[in-house]
């Protein structure tokens, strides 16, 4: 007080005053968190657990490293089932942003001299739990692994791989990367199933003697040898040369540039990209029968300049500088720089899918930036053909296995769905058509990520289980066939090399079995995890092996497909 004859102790109590006087307890200030830019109040959550039958008392923290712990004393016997459906009644409860890393059971809590919950010994608790898992060389590595493919530090070996932000694509590159830090192939289907190191640790020590280590790739930079091109190289070579002015593969993208950019450096930026990446100056055609690539040793990227006008488009510019490429003569890249007036320019860039992804996008983005800044850059830890003839040498064993599993997985398939259509097919495909865009806004995305948090699944998978029910809806048909893309780099590192690295996968769902939704997404969990396990097996030869020569005119298998 003013006279100080008063003593005032601060209890750290949240508290609002109406206009009457009356005083409202509205919880503890060290209640209230941030994490990730959300606002947690963690007597809420604690709040939801204390709703479990099972639960007698639960207290919630958060430690130095933003993550939050659960510390729960159970009515019943402390066992991993009960752990489990506290666990599933707070993650179906509360937005995923809120759900606690790491769930404690514990008989009692310890308690200071007055009797309150003594949480600095509970913080205790977790160091000690936390600490418990670098015993194992073997779980430090997982650890590693996951906390490396996710970009956050992983420091439970309960901690849920999707929940953390993982998804179809980071999974694969977890299993390599698990695969070169311990020589042991963790089967898709089990990461799909079970997503945590707890179980992938028991996984690889039962296993450990069953698997090999990770090929060595060998690099090989003789440019006059004739190269293997890969799968989806293949295909896009072929359907090239039945319709050679055909635009179908090009991929034309528009730069704006704030300033005038200087063309001096663009050029050479373009040239010293297209020296680091082979596949850009390589020559594509047959060789005994087969297609293939050879790669040059030098190529100069063409860039043509040229003024616009106010009233030009550069969106009807860039589809117009679009042209046929002949494959046979690199690179398979071109530019045209437009100075747009105003100081202000655009750069458009024409490319063949033959050489470029979409991540290869992104890596081409990187480099251009890096080295139109003057910087230069190392060769790729290997190149695009290095990795195509290493993915080449499955064991025969390995190809049976495979060959084996989408025979089954497609047996009595029919091939498409029979979707109402508004003009009959065509004799010869065109490639034209139309795209209708849909953005999803923030809260329908929000909703979409909370979701498939809740069902411990990605938001593909809920996408791709939705999509499915479209198509049923429109076709009446309950075994349905889509095509979808992996990434075809289960190596981090390969995200810097530009190449045609994706892969084309079948799904196939029967909506008939699924009594309901969630049951619709158990089997997309279900499919996704065997077909990535073993997709690297040809398309075509999935094609071939499954259901002969069908009709060239059309996709063969699948007439519906979705990309995410």
């Amino acid at each position: 007080t003013a006279t100080g004859s008063v003593k005032v102790y601060k209890t750290g109590d949240q508290v609002s005053l109406d206009e009457k006087g009356n005083i409202y307890f509205e919880g503890r200030k060290d209640d209230q968190v941030k994490i990730a830019g959300y606002r947690i109040e963690l007597h809420e959550i604690e709040s939801v657990i204390m709703e479990h039958p099972l639960v007698r008392q639960a207290v919630v923290m958060l430690h130095d490293n933003d993550t939050i712990s659960a510390f729960i004393i159970s009515k019943t016997e402390n066992s991993e089932k009960v752990l489990q459906e506290i666990k599933n009644h707070t993650r179906s409860s509360l937005p995923y942003w809120m759900v606690p890393r790491q769930f404690l059971l514990m008989d009692v809590f310890p308690t200071t001299r007055h009797g309150k919950v003594d949480r600095e010994k509970l913080r205790d608790q977790f160091r000690g739990t936390a600490a418990n898992h670098s015993q194992s060389s073997l779980r430090e590595k997982l650890l590693d692994a996951f906390s490396s493919v996710l970009g956050v530090q992983v420091t439970s070996i309960h901690d849920d791989f999707f929940r953390l932000g993982g998804d179809s694509i980071r999974a694969i590159q977890l299993i390599n990367l698990i695969r070169h830090k311990t020589g042991i192939t963790l089967p898709v289907s089990l990461l799909f199933s079970s997503p945590v190191i707890e179980v992938m640790e028991k996984f690889i020590a039962e296993n450990a003697p069953a698997h090999g280590n990770i090929p060595e790739v060998k690099t090989d930079r003789t440019n006059s040898s004739i190269k293997p091109v890969s799968e989806m190289q293949r295909q896009v070579f072929i359907d090239h040369e039945l319709a050679p002015q055909s635009l179908r593969y090009n991929l034309t993208t528009i730069w704006h540039f704030g300033l005038l950019p200087d063309a001096r450096k663009i050029q050479h930026a373009l040239n010293r990209i297209v020296e680091r990446h082979e596949v850009l100056r390589t020559a594509f055609l047959w060789h005994q029968g087969h297609p293939a690539a050879i790669v040059h040793e030098k190529a100069e990227v063409e860039i043509t300049t040229r003024t616009i006008e106010p009233h030009e488009n550069i969106t009807e510019i860039a589809a117009s500088f679009a042209q046929p490429f002949e494959l046979k003569k690199p690179p398979v890249i071109r530019a045209l720089l437009l100075n747009t007036g105003n100081q202000r320019s655009a750069l458009i860039i024409d490319k063949h899918h033959i050489a470029f992804d979409g991540l290869s996008e992104e890596a081409l983005i990187r480099d251009f930036i890096l080295l139109y800044e003057g910087n230069e850059l190392p060769e790729p830890a290997i190149g695009f053909y290095d990795y195509v003839q290493w993915q080449g040498q499955q064991s025969e064993s390995e190809r049976k296995n495979q060959e084996k599993f989408w025979t089954g997985y497609l047996k009595d398939l029919r091939r498409e769905p029979s979707l109402p259509i508004d003009f009959k097919r065509p004799a010869e495909p065109s490639g034209q058509g139309a795209c209708i865009s849909e953005l999803m806004d923030n809260e329908a995305t929000a909703k979409l990520l909370d979701f498939a948090h809740t069902h411990d699944t990605t938001p593909f998978s809920i996408l791709l289980a939705l999509y499915c029910m479209v198509i049923r809806q429109a076709s009446g048909r309950e075994d349905i066939p889509v095509i979808t893309y992996t990434s075809g780099r289960p190596f981090d590192f390969l995200n810097d090399t530009i190449g045609m690295f994706v892969h084309t996968l079948p799904v196939r769902l029967n909506t008939h079995d699924a009594g309901t939704f969630s049951d619709l997404i158990k089997q997309v969990k279900a499919s996704l995890g065997n077909i990535l396990q073993h997709q690297d097996y040809p398309f075509r030869k999935i094609v071939k092996y499954t259901h002969g020569n069908l009709n060239p005119i059309a996709t063969p298998l699948f007439n519906v497909a979705i990309s995410y």
